[in-house]
Parts: C-alpha cells; sequence; structure tokens
C-alpha cells in the first residue's frame, strides 16, 4: 500500500510554546525514560501561528510523532485519512508502476486498454445495491460494479459498450443444451458453449448503441468444427475452429435489433468463449463483466475464488 503524506494542525499549543516559536518534528525515543524523548533527525518543522496553531507537512498518516521547541515537547499522531485538519495524497513509490500506467492510457487513448472484471454473483451484479437480488443479467449488469467503473471510464476514454457476454449469459437463447461450464481443458476456456451438433443454436439480439459484436472461439486442440453464423437470417463469415488452443474473435457490423443465429458443426466440435458486444467507439477502457453465480467464475482462473476475497 503506497503511503500517505500528511499536513498535521497541531492545535491549541500557545500555552507550551509562544506564538513564533519554531517548533521541530521527530520520530519518538522508545527508550524509557528519554530526555528529550526524540530519536533521529528533524523531519520537518513549524511555526506556531498567532491563533495558538502550529501546522506541519510532510508527514505520513496514522504515525506517532513528538513535536519539541524550548526543551518541552508533545506527542501527537497524524490522522488515519483525510479530514479538515489532514490533507492527504499519495506518493508514487513505483516509476515501473508509474510507466505502467502512462503506458496504459495512452493505449486506452489510441486503442484498447480492456479490463476484466472477474467475480462471483456480487461482481456479477446480484445484491450490488445492498438489497436488491437482481434476477436477469439484464438488471445485473445495470447493477454491477463493472458498470460503475464502466461508466467513470466512458468519461474520460468514450464508451467502449458492456464488453464480453458469457454464453450463459440469460439474454442468449439457447436451444440444444449444448455443453457449458468445462471442468477439462485449458482453464480460460471454461464457462463455455461447446456445441457438437447442429441442433444445439444460440441466438443474440443486438441491444441500443451496439454495432460490433464478436464471437470469441477457444480454438481447442482436437476440434476443427464450423459453427456457422446467420444475421437477420442471412449467411454470414462463419467461426472455424483453429484446433490450436489460441483463442481468437470473429467480428461483424450490426445496428440495434439485429439477431444472430449461431449452429452447431455437423462434425466435430467447437469451443465458444462468449460474445462481444461493442460500440462504434474505436479505441477506449472497455470493463468485461465477468462475474457469475455460485462462484463459477472460478472456473475462468482456474481455482477457487469468491467475491469477498478476489475482487479487484
Amino acid at each position: 500500500m503506497l503511503p500517505i503524506v500528511a499536513t498535521h494542525v497541531m492545535r491549541g499549543v500557545a500555552d507550551v510554546w509562544p506564538v513564533g516559536t519554531s517548533v521541530s518534528v521527530y520520530l519518538p525515543n522508545q527508550v524509557p525514560g528519554s530526555n528529550p524523548p526524540t530519536t533521529g533527525s528533524v523531519l520537518t518543522a513549524g511555526v506556531v501561528a498567532s491563533d495558538g496553531s502550529v501546522t506541519f507537512y510532510g508527514l505520513v498518516a496514522d504515525k506517532r510523532y513528538v513535536a519539541l521547541a524550548n526543551s518541552k515537547w508533545r506527542f501527537f499522531r497524524t490522522a488515519v485519512e483525510a479530514t479538515d485538519e489532514l490533507d492527504a495524497w499519495p506518493v508514487l513509490v513505483n516509476a515501473p508502476g508509474l510507466d505502467r500506467a502512462r503506458a496504459a492510457r495512452a493505449l486506452a487513448l489510441a486503442a484498447d486498454f480492456p479490463i476484466f472484471y472477474i467475480g462471483d454473483s456480487h461482481d456479477q451484479g446480484e445484491y450490488f445495491d445492498g438489497a436488491t437480488l437482481q434476477t436477469t443479467d439484464q438488471l445485473c449488469t445495470l447493477a454491477s460494479p463493472a458498470k460503475g467503473l464502466r461508466d467513470l471510464l466512458a468519461g474520460n476514454y468514450g464508451d467502449p459498450g458492456e464488453g464480453f457476454w458469457f454464453p450463459g449469459d440469460d439474454r442468449v437463447v439457447t436451444v440444444g443444451g449444448a455443453s457449458t461450464g468445462l471442468s477439462t481443458g485449458p482453464a480460460v476456456q471454461r464457462n463455455n458453449w461447446r456445441p457438437t451438433t447442429t441442433g444445439q443454436t444460440k441466438t443474440v439480439t443486438i441491444p441500443a448503441g451496439i454495432t460490433r459484436f464478436r464471437i470469441h472461439s477457444g480454438n481447442r486442440a482436437g476440434e476443427t468444427g464450423v459453427l456457422a453464423v446467420k444475421k437477420n437470417g442471412v449467411d454470414v463469415a462463419s467461426v472455424t475452429s483453429q484446433n490450436n488452443d489460441t483463442p481468437n474473435y470473429v467480428e461483424y457490423a450490426c445496428v440495434a435489433g439485429d439477431v444472430f443465429l449461431m449452429t452447431g458443426p455437423s462434425s466435430s466440435a467447437i469451443t465458444i468463449l462468449g460474445f462481444e458486444l461493442r460500440t462504434a467507439q474505436a479505441f477506449g477502457a472497455p470493463v468485461h463483466r465477468m462475474g457469475r453465480q455460485g462462484y463459477t467464475c472460478g472456473n475462468v482462473m482456474g481455482g477457487v475464488y469468491n467475491g469477498i476475497i478476489g475482487s479487484p
């Protein structure tokens, strides 16, 4: 955790030090009976003002100090967080981190800087208002922390759209009972849809504001199936499993109300990781809501996960 630099105001000191007195600040000496009870060199200093207060700058929040002048001293502790008498701001101590932050911001201004908000049902949006059980993904996405973060970033980088939908999202119409939530294979390819016959389909209706629809394929080794895709009843580019364990996506232009029908392969299989819904915004910081009920998103991470210990 980054240290917090604090400005501390000590009031009512005129009975100890006259107005105009320069008061120095030290760390306290831990040796009992020390006189004065200080150690090390002066950390900062302040001058007693006409109102009987003295202000010290450059201290660390929630830390014990000693103020000393004219052989008289007072112990004090800086506040834990910002108050009327404490102005606090983070101090950068990680230069490589600053470089990464600058790079991320530059990327968000010129291309995508995706953020994956992974978690359980709470991160999905259920009960996120503290009282309501959201019953559908449509309601969950409106209540989710991912949306709050997305809206915040959109103010600086534009609105890139809702982003990722799991195949099991209840806004996706499923026919044929294709397997989901596989417990084998690479962890990142779980919570997916793996159709093996043409009787297994999924349908997505494009919501308002979306102009790009992406189908993400897992390309699992051993799978060579072809997913047929129709937009408004017309064939468009299919998605073919590349059989190499290297995920990719196929993107389609769209407008609100377009209907995409995806039909499983006539042979082999294909693993579909999910769908992505984007606006015309060509760059920005999309925040992908990836929480799922019942800790199922732990499969995405390949281990046990819950929103209490794992939320961003």
